[in-house]
């Protein structure tokens, strides 16, 4: 399995553009929204329909290493093979 971790802070007006440009060859996307104070994992979950997309979100701010550590944690408890960080 592919994975994709997309870590989020500030990237509202971006993320749904991202998320339409990752290819079929991807079986899972973990967009982590690093406390976002625009909300852009309820952007996500409102208004994408790409069944690969999976929202995690931090409690509190914990700079993109936090938000990649809770996306790759995430793809290996799903049991990802391959892990691929891309910015939102």
């Amino acid at each position: 399995m592919i994975a994709v971790v997309i870590p989020c802070h500030r990237v509202r007006d971006q993320i749904l553009g991202v998320l339409a440009a990752i290819g079929p060859e991807c079986n899972a996307i973990y967009v982590v929204d690093d406390a976002c104070p625009e909300g852009t994992g309820d952007v996500v979950e409102r208004e994408c329909r790409d069944p690969r997309v999976r929202v995690i979100r931090n409690e509190r701010n914990l700079g993109v290493g936090g938000a990649v550590l809770a996306g790759y944690a995430a793809a290996i408890d799903d049991h990802a093979d391959i892990i691929v960080k891309c910015d939102g």
